[in-house]
């Protein structure tokens, strides 16, 4: 069966306010090009962690997060002008019996010698900002 459907609904780019929502949210969002250097920055990431002694063989789990994982991430116009990119690590072994500060503290040593910008280690996480106004 081969059924066919009309739209018969308005189009939201009839309305000029709609269309200007619309450039505001592509003119925001990460380009192509950058979301290809976000998922290979991703990739490096966890080689350079499963490279280092202290995470060898504890990643059991490494994925992107929010706005990432949905491609939907946009710059943070307003504060840094910046593309924030969640990266999650779910560790076993030696780190499941840790404290999180001792795990973060882990972290931020494995990318002490990672090539970017500026390491800075948060309250729950390890940022890695990039000179081109990105950071994981």
């Amino acid at each position: 069966m081969n059924t066919q459907f009309a739209f018969t609904g308005l189009n939201p780019f009839d309305d000029p306010l709609d269309r200007i929502f619309a450039e505001i949210a592509l003119s925001i969002q990460l380009p192509p090009s950058l979301h290809d250097k976000a998922k290979g920055r991703e990739k490096a990431v966890r080689t350079h962690l499963e490279g280092t002694a202290a995470f060898q063989d504890q990643i059991e789990h490494f994925y992107p997060q929010g706005s990432m994982a949905i491609d939907a991430t946009i710059s943070t116009r307003g504060t840094d002008d910046e593309y924030d990119l969640d990266l999650v690590s779910q560790l076993g072994g030696r780190f499941r019996s840790m404290k999180p500060l001792d795990i973060l503290k882990e972290l931020e040593k494995a990318f002490a010698d990672y090539p970017v910008q500026r390491i800075r280690r948060q309250t729950r996480c390890v940022t890695l900002y990039y000179a081109d106004k990105m950071h994981l």
